[in-house]
């Protein structure tokens, strides 16, 4: 009798494998098996093209999400001439932004941002909480990028020391036109003094302002740093700010411009010249800071290389002058 309920039983269990009565069995060579548990296709986003345009970047919610509509956020980089290399910019949220040499490297992404969308390497966050900012992340390196007035004006401000008074009439001969300049620059200024310059006439410094100041008072990033924020909170009102780093011929001038890239990150209109990675160092005093006259002329083109653009941006020209047509793209 036991061996006859032995034989039943294995007659059943291979009955069953016969006819797939097992979950292994069922998925083992089943018709369509293949695609059981496969993850769908992202979307096709769109491959927009404009006039003058070039790398136009739509991107995704996530990395293989859903599309993010380029009539809120879309990146790109309009043709320009050889002498003159195409600056990144963003559109977002009916905004615009500069990146390159306009933006200002900041050390990690604040707790506040979301996610805006993402395009292969390439992030963009802004915050509810800080609005007019956005940042871009690629790998380690967070950036914070210009936001770009809806309007500018043509005075440009200068505060300085020693330095700058070097470069003075370089400034004033290579601005104007178009810019109507005025260069505050004095030996032996500390950065404090700046703070005071700017509440004795603020209409000064409403468009734009160019801020040389730490020469004489670094060495104490505390310090420095709550005289750079009290100065940058006083004109974050202004069109644009833009603060020259130091020549790093003292070892604290390396912390000094940290400081200042770090205070002016928190700012949308602000950004930073690198006047330490540009100076002819052949061409400054001994102490390596005072300059030359082919010193003063490189600060006065530095300079006159980035307002110069960015007010051209601002009227929808030079590094946004394919703005409009990116827009029009953007809306189909």
């Amino acid at each position: 009798m036991r061996a006859v309920v032995l034989v039943i039983i294995a007659l059943a269990l291979l009955g069953a494998g016969c006819n797939g009565g097992s979950d292994a069995a069922t998925s083992i060579g089943a018709p369509g098996s293949e695609q059981l548990g496969a993850p769908a296709p992202p979307p096709i986003c769109p491959d927009l093209t404009a006039d003058g345009a070039e790398g136009v970047r739509v991107f995704r919610v996530e990395p293989a999400g859903e599309c993010v509509d380029p009539g809120s956020l879309v990146a790109y980089r309009c043709t320009a001439a050889a002498a003159a290399p195409g600056v990144p910019v963003i559109a977002a949220g009916g905004r615009r932004y500069l990146g390159g040499p306009y933006a200002v490297r900041v050390g990690a992404l604040p707790a506040s941002v979301q996610r805006a969308g993402v395009d292969g390497a390439l992030a963009v966050y802004t915050s509810s909480r800080q609005p007019g900012m956005l940042w871009t992340k690629r790998g380690h390196r967070v950036d914070r990028w210009l936001l770009v007035p809806e309007d500018g004006g043509a005075q440009a401000g200068f505060i300085g020391d020693s330095v700058m008074l070097g470069a003075k009439a370089d400034i004033e001969s290579t601005l104007q036109p178009p810019w109507k300049v005025s260069v505050d620059a004095k030996v032996s200024r500390p950065t404090p003094d700046g703070l005071a310059i700017i509440k004795a006439d603020p209409s000064a410094y409403a468009d734009v302002a160019v801020i040389q100041l730490g020469t004489n008072d670094g060495g104490i990033p505390d310090v420095y740093e709550q005289h750079v924020a009290e100065i940058a909170d006083a004109l974050g009102k202004s069109d644009l700010l833009m603060w020259l780093t130091t020549a790093e011929v003292r070892s604290y001038y390396a912390d000094d411009n940290d400081v200042v890239r770090h205070v002016l990150g928190e700012h949308p209109n602000a950004m930073v010249a690198d006047w330490n990675r540009v100076y002819p160092r052949d061409d400054v005093s001994s102490d390596g800071l005072h300059l030359g006259p082919t010193a003063a002329a490189t600060m006065a083109h530095m300079v006159a290389s980035l307002v110069n653009p960015w007010r051209l941006a601002v009227a929808g020209k030079g590094p946004d002058a394919c703005g409009a047509a990116v827009d029009a793209a953007a809306a189909g």
